[in-house]
């Protein structure tokens, strides 16, 4: 059985600070995933009490319902992006695909960048503290930086860490330097700590490790009928470097697979959906579908079997979570914290995010595929005896501790 998970285990800084306004910057480049809902729903316990919330981000999109709601809570809302007209520039979009794997201020854009403009927004604002909320482990560092430069009191938040994404040797001090001057950096998963570690060389003392919050109610959702045949749920962004769907739709293509009553739906939304959906009409694969981004978490559970996910980087994938939560077994990929939530052969099935290896990994479920609905009653008694039930109302405490010492 897997390790018990601690709500807080952090014993770093108490420095102390001023009560006032907390400043929260993301770098997620998409109106919304699942990396925002840690500091999203920490957001209630944070204004009650008393603490006003600032927002920053590249592109808001105000028409977003979640950036709708935060306005109508009163967070001000502010929009890093450089003006419209520099966004039309050939620079400006390759310094937007660089954003995620490097520091964006090695990419001199005058004027507007985004650093700059967070720069002379927090001389005037002077914020209690910022968290600085990342999509991987150093897309954000820039922010981290200004915040160390202006000495403001900030912490840490990333969401992934990847083997086959390092950074720029010329930007890892600044990486380790930012890390090491946070208040506190938290991580979603153990090995996403552990390898930031590696890349940067160094011992990371003021850290913790603090799950997403699952949205579902922590009940079973009864298994569906097999009666039309099985059916397995891809959720996630559709960006192959990470999510690896590719594998999947290579795996279907094989005649074995062809010929067995399962079908594959991806559902999300991103850069690379039409590029799935195109190598999936040259496959000629009949056996898999696509969505868009579906918000019924609860809904998908009633007509889909299993969970599919053969990433090649994941931090601790918020879907798989949730489908364990709702009874669902779990067919996935060694990335990130999937092996420390997911136990092989017992609640779900773990394998190499490569052709070949997922490729057997599939036939053995597939041939224990009569275990499934047990295996996800196991995998929901292991979500609620072993995940937090509320990782943002322990987010909030962290915060309150390091503001008031």
């Amino acid at each position: 059985m897997k390790q018990d998970f601690q709500e807080s285990n952090y014993h770093g800084s108490k420095d102390l600070v001023s009560k006032g306004e907390i400043a929260i910057i993301t770098s997620c480049e998409d109106d919304w995933g699942g990396s925002e809902e840690l500091w999203a729903r920490a957001i209630p316990y944070l204004q009650s009490d008393g603490y006003s919330i600032s927002i920053y981000k590249m592109g808001i999109n105000k028409n977003h319902p979640e950036y709708v709601k935060f306005a109508a809570s009163g967070i001000r809302l502010v929009d890093l992006a450089p003006p419209p007209v520099i966004k039309k520039t050939v620079a400006f979009r390759a310094w937007r695909r660089a954003w995620k794997y490097v520091q964006p201020s090695a990419y001199p854009l005058a004027p507007g960048r985004a650093d700059e403009v967070l720069r002379e927004k927090f001389v005037s604002q002077q914020p209690t503290l910022v968290i600085v909320a990342q999509g991987i482990n150093f897309d954000g560092v820039v922010y981290g930086q200004v915040c160390m430069e202006m000495q403001l009191n900030y912490v840490v938040i990333s969401q992934k860490a990847a083997e086959f994404i390092w950074p720029e040797p010329f930007v890892r001090r600044t990486i380790s330097t930012v890390f090491q001057h946070s208040l506190l950096n938290i991580f979603v998963s153990k090995h996403n700590l552990r390898v930031t570690e590696e890349q940067i060389g160094r011992k990371l003392q003021n850290s913790t490790v603090l799950f997403n919050p699952v949205k579902l109610s922590r009940k079973i959702i009864p298994y569906p009928s097999v009666v039309n045949g099985y059916k397995l749920a891809c959720i996630g962004r559709y960006f192959l470097m990470d999510k690896g769907q590719y594998i999947l739709l290579r795996i279907m293509a094989f005649e074995k697979w062809q010929k067995r009553p399962l079908t594959i739906t991806f559902m999300g939304n991103g850069k690379d959906k039409e590029a799935l959906e195109e190598m999936a009409a040259y496959l000629k694969l009949k056996s898999v579908e696509f969505r868009g981004f579906v918000n019924d978490i609860e809904r998908i559970w009633e007509e889909f079997h299993a969970l599919i996910l053969p990433s090649r980087g994941e931090g601790m994938p918020l879907v798989m979570l949730e489908a364990m939560s709702a009874g669902r077994t779990v067919i996935a990929s060694n990335a990130g914290g999937n092996t420390e939530i997911v136990e092989d052969g017992i609640t779900g099935f773990i394998g190499l995010p490569l052709d070949e290896p997922f490729d057997r990994l599939m036939e053995t479920a597939w041939e224990n595929r009569s275990n499934w609905e047990e295996m996800g009653r196991r995998a929901s008694i292991f979500i609620n005896e072993h995940v937090p039930g509320s990782p943002e109302k322990v987010f909030a405490a962290h915060l309150k501790t390091l503001i008031h010492g």
